[in-house]
């Protein structure tokens, strides 16, 4: 097999395994009830450190990579210091992590015995980990001291992410050689998906974008009628002249888009304002950066810049083949990982699930809160 070859499927693995994880924590008991350990008073919890390890069979889960993971995903999130609160808030996290991690785990030890099997040679594997390992240094400006100094301060080592790469490596391996031969995607499957996914997936809605010189007519702005004209048409005339269109907008528009240059964002044609409407209509008529005269409504004169019109777009069948054939497969590869993984679990010797989350929500707590 070609080391390309077990690379194919990384990102569908770590899509699809993502996935049981999620559905998985559902089935873990309710550890926050009154009768939980977790409503010790914090002073009785300091002696919970990180460092724990729940076994996997012959391998482990540390609570370090676990906490670090919960740092990440809490990153943008205000420091909870109640420890019955983040218990609350966090556990449940705690348990999709640390359920991740077991699954993840299980399903590699079973996949290298299937790649042991096949006498796929280490250097290929090596050669995959030596690549990676120089492309995170080039994260730090090819400095291995920096490096390692920012992954401890992170809560792991080169050493833990590569043994992770490894672990997607053979997994994509075994998932390209055992799984995907054995799987046959119909064309008549993928045309019902096709077919029911049509509107959400496979049709593009229109998008237009452009400035806008936004002149008001009241007699707020004017004490005559009459000069809201003449400025519209002292605008026009700058603009044809070869003045900026940004620079005629700050000089002589109203709108809520005056200080952005006139510029609107994209949007649905479809869904801009009634008020804006006759503008929508001329600007589908003209080519981009192509400028409208002046366009007139009851209380408004206009003068648009079109910047881009995109229609509405269907992508055929045809197109669209590649696409779902691969949301199918990672949509079988889900269901049988959620069939081999709960197999493995019964049949593997792992340390106490529970006890092990507790501990080391807790144990998040007192390195989060300091």
């Amino acid at each position: 097999m070609k080391v390309s070859l077990m690379l194919l499927c990384i990102s569908l693995v770590c899509f699809a395994v993502s996935g049981l994880f999620a559905q998985t924590t559902s089935q873990l008991p309710d550890l926050t009830t009154h009768n939980s350990p977790l409503t010790t008073h914090h002073s009785q919890l300091t002696t919970i450190q990180t460092g724990m390890v729940l076994s996997v069979n012959d391998d482990a889960i540390t609570s370090t990579w676990i906490i670090a993971r919960l740092r990440e995903k809490l990153e943008n999130t205000p420091p909870e210091k109640d420890l019955q609160r983040f218990v609350q808030k966090n556990l449940p996290l705690v348990s999709e992590l640390v359920t991740g991690e077991v699954y993840n785990l299980l399903l590699y030890q079973y996949a290298q015995r299937g790649l042991d099997k096949m006498n796929i040679p280490e250097e290929a594997i090596q050669k995959i980990l030596d690549d990676k390992k120089n492309e995170i240094i080039s994260k730090y400006d090819g400095s291995e001291l920096r490096m390692r100094a920012e992954l401890a301060e992170e809560g792991t080592t080169i050493e833990e992410l590569l043994a992770r790469h490894k672990k997607e490596v053979v997994i994509a391996g075994y998932q390209e050689m055992h799984f995907y031969p054995t799987l046959t995607i119909t064309r008549s499957q993928m045309l019902r998906y096709y077919r029911t996914h049509l509107r959400g997936k496979f049709c593009t809605k229109p998008t237009i974008r452009f400035q806008l010189i936004d002149i008001r007519k009241d007699n707020k702005v004017f004490s005559q009628p009459q000069q809201a004209y003449q400025s519209a048409s002292q605008a026009l005339r700058k603009i044809k002249e070869g003045i900026d269109f940004a620079e005629v907008v700050g000089e002589y528009s109203h709108g809520f888009r005056k200080s952005h240059d006139g510029l609107w964002r994209p949007i649905d044609p479809d869904s801009v304002r009634e008020q804006y409407q006759p503008v929508i209509e001329v600007l589908k008529k003209i080519k981009p950066g192509d400028t409208t005269g002046i366009i007139q409504t009851d209380d408004h004169l206009f003068i648009a810049r079109l910047i881009e019109y995109k229609q509405a777009a269907v992508t055929p069948f045809s197109a669209a083949q590649t696409e779902i054939r691969n949301i199918l497969r990672r949509q079988r590869w889900l269901k049988y990982q959620q069939k081999l993984g709960s197999e493995l679990l019964k049949k593997s010797a792992v340390g106490d699930m529970e006890q092990f989350i507790k501990n080391t929500t807790i144990a998040a707590y007192e390195c989060m809160s300091v």
